[in-house]
């Protein structure tokens, strides 16, 4: 028959209020960081799918333009020279900003994942932490012995041990995160400059050949 368990119950009380408190705290904070990781992403990932519609439509609006001027009028070799020099590489920018801007999208969320990640890594070893002192805590305000599955535990001991346990698994925690390959960021920042830069000049190569084309119809 297992002893009745003793304990200081003030004691007791405020180190399973202090253990709430902090669990209260843990998920507050995980769900604090699953929100602003959704919110970035959101807006990133807006950013750049709008550059890369307004590219894919600057090109749609082009050709429907280009092919009711063919159809009404005759193509000169100055109108050819313009589509040569202007109009196909301004579609050929604009194609590679679309493309660059969903490559762009496709880096950003996995560079967004990996700083969630580490977010995520804090937050979870600080609360693990925290738990982990409760227990050593426990163990020593708490004394007697326990039946778990029909076998008579020291309830200090199992208090202890469970503290030591969950100290292994945060350390273990810790060194598979720090193994883990991070992304490079550099490349989305450079994907979206050149994402930037190739629109604006698609642009720029489209206003230039419609003041061309009309100055010379």
């Amino acid at each position: 028959m297992a002893d009745l368990i003793t304990a200081d119950a003030s004691k007791v009380l405020a180190l399973f209020k202090e253990f709430h408190d902090w669990y209260r705290q843990y998920l507050a904070d995980i769900g604090l960081l699953s929100e602003k990781a959704i919110q970035f992403n959101s807006h990133v990932m807006s950013f750049y799918e709008r550059m890369m519609l307004v590219s894919i439509g600057t090109i749609g609006l082009s050709v429907t333009a280009l092919t009711s001027i063919v159809s009404k009028t005759t193509l000169s070799p100055y109108s050819r020279h313009i589509f040569v020099s202007l109009i196909a590489p301004a579609w050929i920018l604009l194609l590679l900003s679309a493309i660059l801007a969903r490559i762009t999208m496709a880096h950003l969320i996995v560079a967004n994942k990996s700083v969630y990640d580490d977010w995520h890594n804090a937050v979870n070893s600080h609360n693990l932490n925290l738990i982990s002192v409760t227990l050593t805590r426990l163990s020593g305000a708490l004394s007697g012995k326990v039946e778990i599955e029909q076998t008579e535990k020291d309830v200090s001991v199992l208090f202890r041990d469970s503290a030591q346990e969950l100290r292994k698994l945060i350390s273990d925690q810790q060194k598979a995160h720090n193994d883990k390959k991070k992304p490079n960021v550099m490349i989305p920042a450079r994907m979206g400059q050149i994402a930037g830069l190739s629109m604006t000049l698609g642009l720029v190569f489209l206003g230039i050949s419609a003041i061309r084309l009309f100055l010379g119809l």
